[in-house]
């Protein structure tokens, strides 16, 4: 019922908003933003960036909690069209009193082509405020298998469009005799033109939201 009425005031708050230009989040835009911003960000917090692998950024995601800003460069395969990307990954960043957490930056020609981070309810209904109502897409499956489990799926996805530019809001809830557990909780706003990088460069690997643009 919380979930309904969410999407409800959602859509509300959406039918009273000309929609804008949709550009990115805060100073991070899509198109424009060049990785110097990641220098700013250091003098800005007073934390330097360190290089890091895939593997490493996983392992220390997972396995430590963080009580302060950090900032990782994250080292990617650098061939074929992986040759000119780049990715930022920081820890957690305010931006007008809304935290983001998890944030991915890419780069590609040195500028900012994907930017994601956790999902949140403030990061939906500032998006909804600014530029207007999404497209609102809900399905739930019932009685998914997953080995010898049985589970409820639920999915939830806002979209927002301009041009060549997506912004995705998106959740899985799975429900297993009664438990809820969040499989994917994630907000991404993308170049379409560029989405290959995130896809071929296969930047998100093993259990770090392995998710291809088109499947969310």
């Amino acid at each position: 019922m919380k979930k309904l009425i969410f999407v409800i005031i959602l859509m509300f708050i959406g039918m009273f908003t000309y929609a804008q230009k949709l550009e990115g989040v805060g100073k991070f835009i899509i198109g424009e933003t060049t990785s110097d911003i990641i220098k700013n960000i250091e003098k800005e917090t007073g934390v330097q960036h360190i290089l890091i692998s895939k593997i490493d950024l996983y392992d220390d995601l997972y396995e430590k909690e963080y009580n302060d800003i950090k900032i990782y460069e994250i080292l990617i395969d650098t061939t074929f069209s992986c040759k000119n990307s780049k990715v930022f990954y920081i820890s957690e960043y305010t931006i007008s009193n809304i935290k983001y957490r998890n944030v991915f930056l890419v780069f590609n020609d040195n500028l900012l082509v994907e930017f994601r981070c956790d999902k949140s309810t403030e990061i939906d209904v500032l998006f909804a405020r600014k530029y207007g109502r999404p497209y609102i897409y809900q399905k739930d499956l019932t009685n998914q298998e997953s080995s010898t489990l049985k589970y409820d799926e639920h999915i939830k996805r806002f979209i927002w469009k301009y041009l060549n530019i997506n912004a995705i809001s998106f959740e899985k809830i799975q429900v297993f005799e009664g438990v809820q557990r969040v499989a994917v909780s994630i907000f991404i706003i993308y170049d379409r033109n560029h989405k290959y990088v995130i896809n071929d460069c296969d930047i998100f690997i093993g259990n770090l939201e392995n998710i291809k643009i088109e499947d969310i």
